[in-house]
């Protein structure tokens, strides 16, 4: 069996919080494989261990629910039980849990985002996690790198539509995240 990829299912990944890991896994033998062992490994403790069958030739994927309680980079491996090429049966990876998700407001007014402060003040409850800037449609434009240090932005279609940004583009393209939140005075052309 060869480990071909293990990706993180959660955007984002919070302290004491579950999230999931899925391999993709393939019989590249000519037989096969039944109850083979397979391993999560993270900062060198075992956290989830399965057993897997597989017919020659074809992948499964499987996937791990697990937690991890400290912020910070985690090291993370799929180990799998020996078979006839070791050379495959280890795959390394990283993650990272941040300590604070700072999440930015542009021109969201208080009536539109209500629901949304409520729910992450209910999150924030035991742990503050979650981090609240409010921005204006001036801070886009003369301060933008403001903006993009937070790891969510929330804003509505309009202020999107008129505004074209490589900036923007390239926050996204490194793993920044949008939502589009209509508010009252969003039209449906937006």
């Amino acid at each position: 069996i060869s480990i071909i990829e293990a990706r993180l299912l959660n955007d984002v990944i919070v302290p004491n919080e579950i999230f999931e890991i899925e391999v993709e896994l393939k019989n590249t033998g000519i037989r096969k494989i039944e109850d083979h062992y397979i391993q999560l490994i993270i900062n060198n403790i075992a956290v989830g261990q399965q057993t897997v069958s597989i017919d020659q030739g074809k992948s499964k994927n499987i996937s791990f629910k697990t937690v991890t309680s400290n912020s910070g980079f985690h090291a993370a491996e799929i180990y799998l039980q020996h078979d006839d090429i070791i050379e495959d049966n280890k795959y390394y990876f990283n993650f990272q849990v941040p300590e604070i998700i700072n999440i930015g407001f542009l021109q969201i007014n208080e009536e539109s985002k209500y629901y949304i402060k409520k729910s992450i003040k209910a999150l924030n409850h035991k742990t503050k996690i979650f981090n609240v800037n409010n921005y204006s449609y001036s801070d886009m434009i003369n301060n933008i790198n403001k903006l993009l240090n937070n790891d969510l932005i929330i804003t509505t279609p309009a202020l999107l539509t008129n505004h074209t940004d490589s900036e923007l583009n390239e926050y996204l393209f490194n793993g920044g995240h949008i939502i589009i939140y209509p508010d009252n005075h969003t039209i449906s052309k937006d």
